[in-house]
């Protein structure tokens, strides 16, 4: 097993917003939830979406599946951090030889 992502370098929290669900029904905002124990990084990078678009992407933000709180990210989810609202466009999933070990978000 690898170790987790060192508690003192989660230093972030942030809030999110599930996608909208565009069913057509008149259903309300998806409530924000708190995700404590994260790490927001500024990067400057391409991305190539899942619709096959490029996109620059502003930060990263690193979920470890130890030390932060539960949360299941979606693509077009909003993260808040900092008093700036992103978007979530790639999710990056990487596993040791067992389960989950920690998530990278792509935001713009």
């Amino acid at each position: 097993m690898v170790t987790p992502i060192k508690r003192e370098l989660l230093i972030h929290s942030v809030k999110y917003t599930p996608p909208l669900d565009d069913t057509g029904w008149d259903d309300p905002q998806p409530e924000s939830q708190p995700v404590d124990n994260v790490r927001v990084e500024p990067k400057s990078s391409l991305y190539v979406d899942s619709a096959g678009k490029q996109v620059k992407a502003n930060s990263i933000l690193f979920w470890d599946s130890i030390h932060s709180d539960p949360c299941d990210f979606g693509i077009d989810g909003k993260i808040e951090f900092d008093g700036q609202v992103m978007t979530i466009v790639g999710i990056n999933k990487f596993y040791d030889s067992h389960s989950l070990h920690h998530v990278e978000l792509v935001l713009v």
